[in-house]
This record gives C-alpha cells, structure tokens and sequence, in this order.
C-alpha cells in the first residue's frame, strides 16, 4: 500500500484571479468551511463483511469507508462505491447462479458476506492512499484529485511521519467537497467562472456512436505522481432504462464511469445510474441487479432519481451549483429537447480551474438545440 503526500508551496507569478485564490488556500481552509460540510471519516473493521460495509456507507451517508486492522487500528485502504460496481460488475456467473438455485437468499447472502478486504483494490485508486495534510496547499488537493483519485485522506498535521491509525481525526475529502467549496467563494474566482461549457468544451467529453472504440489512457509522470491529464476524453457512455442493471454496472467497469444516464427508448435522457445507489444493496434485493435499470431504481430507491443536466450555453457558476445538488460526481450536456451529447465529470470543472485564464482554449458557443 503506497502513500502519496503532494506539496506545492510556490505560487507562479501573474496569476489569473481564481489560481490566486486557490493558492492562498490551505487544505484545512476547506475542512474547517461550513459550506462544505467534510465530515469526519467513515470506518469499517478489517473482519467486517461486504453487507456490514454496506449497510455502514448507507447509514453514514458516505461513498468511502477506511478499513482499519482489527486488531491493532492500522489503517489497510479505503473502500469505495467505486469498489463495490467493480465487484458486482464481475460476478455475472456468481449472480445467474444464485438467482437459479433452490434458496436464492442463502446464495446472495454468501455473496456479501465475503470480507471487506475483499473490495481493497478492485479500482485503481483503492490500489493505493492518497494521504495529505491539513496544512498542505489547496492546489495540492486539486492536483491529487484530478490525477490520481476521486478522495483523498486529510490528517492533522501533526501526524506527519506516524502511521495512520483509527484513532486519529480522520477526514475523507472529494472532489465534490471541493467543487462546493470553490463554489461557496465564487466571487473570488474572477471572470473564468462566466465561461460557458461549450467554450470549455476542451474539457468535456463527448457522445460517440455505439459502434467507436472508447478512448484510452495514455499516462505520464508529472512531479511523481501517474496523471492522466492528457488523456482523450472518453466517450460518453449510456445505458437504456429497459437494459439489465447487471449490464450497467459491466458497462460503467468497462469505460471506468462512476454513473450513466438512463435514456427512455426515444433517447432523451431520464435518470441515472450511479455506483452511489450501490450501498443500497441486500441480499434481499440483490435480485433486482438482475432485472431492468429502472426497475432497480424504483425498488431501491422508491422512486427514479432526475439527472442533473446543462446545456452548452450555461455557465462554469452553473454547471458546479447543478454537480453539487445530488452525489453523482457527473451532470449530462443535453439538446432542448434533451438528448444527451455529452457529459462534464467533477474531475473536469476542477481541471480547468487548475488552468490559468491564459491558457483556456476559446471556443465559439454552439446552440443548445
């Protein structure tokens, strides 16, 4: 289990306003911001099981859970909602083979009774911890997020040098944390912040057809750390409100999408399916993994969650207050009549306020139509 503590102390000059900002800032400027609301970390026993880890997500609100040693507090890894897709999007035969036994319960049980550690791993940023400190720079953070995990461990600082243990004030801090603290300071972020989607579109990821290749990572080494800042964006991935939930979930561990928006057969956009809506599982309805997406959603969540959607014309302002009104780290660029073309994720709107003002592409505004 590998470590990452980032630190970037010094500022380059002639900044544009909203990378002033973000410099002046420490990371403990963001867990101590009441329009944030980071919470302290979620924990879970290395001799807990998949449902305890669920049931402790579900109960707490969180997408992360630190596992820690049963017997000594050791800190092991964090688990994610992330984790738990890639889990049930690679037991297809496990899942048809409980559904056709004699008990079913008893096979779906066994299933969720497996070990948490089980999970630690399964997505690229549970294979390591990305730890940083309270008094490290807010850009920092930033760059973490962008390029090497959707959270990240904030200790106090007087920690530095001690192996990380339950027992401290642990925080798990997001990249919607973020996007909500940049949000709740807006006005000191300058004129980037009336920039539209479209003339950001450098950022955006956009609809191919069905039949086009997703896009691959091409990684480099940036001041140690795996980035993939220069990666093409993927394509925009779907899925339709009749397909199997199980196909879903293989769908979003194929193209590596933590949510996909749920068209109706006419191909506007209706809800979404997010790794998140995963901690809701029980062995009681695990059946539904196996049965239509939207019927998955109105059982398990008693009711069809809406998307969050923009058009191209909206604003930098905009596009973060709509990310930030449900947890599914992504909103869906729509036509009027609301077809999707493609998708901004939490990691792009942060990405781009990484950028200076004077290196942002423009781009000429198409119609929303």
């Amino acid at each position: 289990m590998s470590f990452f503590s980032v630190t970037n102390d010094m500022a380059p000059a002639n900044l544009s306003k909203h990378r002033r900002f973000i410099f002046s800032q420490k990371v403990v400027d963001l867990v101590q911001d009441q329009d944030t609301g980071v919470k302290g970390a979620t924990l879970v026993p290395s001799t807990g099981s998949i449902e305890g880890t669920l049931k402790t997500l579900e109960e707490s609100d969180s997408r992360n859970a630190i596992v820690y040693d049963s017997d000594g507090g050791k800190v092991l890894g964090v688990v994610s909602t992330v984790d738990v897709m890639v889990y049930f999007g690679g037991i297809r035969p496990q899942l048809e083979a409980a559904a056709a036994s004699s008990i079913p319960s008893v096979a779906y049980t066994a299933l969720l009774n497996r070990p948490v550690t089980t999970l630690i791993g399964l997505s690229r940023e549970s294979r390591s911890l990305s730890v940083l400190y309270e008094t490290d720079p807010l850009d920092s953070l930033l760059e973490v997020l962008c390029n090497l995990s959707h959270s990240v461990i904030v200790r106090e600082d007087v920690k530095r040098g001690t192996d990380l243990t339950k027992e401290e004030n642990l925080k798990i801090v997001e990249q919607l944390d973020v996007v909500k603290f940049l949000l709740a300071h807006v006005e000191s972020l300058g004129d980037i912040m009336d920039n539209t989607a479209a003339s950001l579109s450098f950022a955006v990821s956009r609809v191919s057809p069905p039949s086009s290749p997703s896009s691959g990572y091409h990684h480099v080494i940036a001041n140690g750390l795996e980035s993939d800042a220069k990666r093409a964006p993927p394509s925009v991935t779907t899925v339709h409100a009749e397909e199997q939930t199980l196909l879903a979930l293989e769908r979003m561990c194929q193209h590596k999408h933590t949510s996909l928006p749920v068209l109706q057969s006419s191909g506007e956009i209706h809800s979404v399916f997010s790794s998140t809506i995963l901690r809701h599982i029980k062995a009681s309805n695990m059946e539904f993994l196996l049965q239509p997406v939207i019927g998955y959603l109105q059982h398990i969540l008693k009711g069809v969650p809406p998307a969050q959607t923009a058009f191209e014309t909206f604003t930098l302002t905009t596009c973060m207050a709509n990310i930030t009104r449900h947890s599914f780290h992504r909103i869906f660029l729509v036509t009027r009549g609301m077809n999707v073309t493609g998708v901004i994720a939490a990691t792009d709107i942060l990405a781009v306020l990484r950028q200076d003002a004077t290196d942002l592409e423009p781009a000429n505004t198409p119609s929303a139509e």
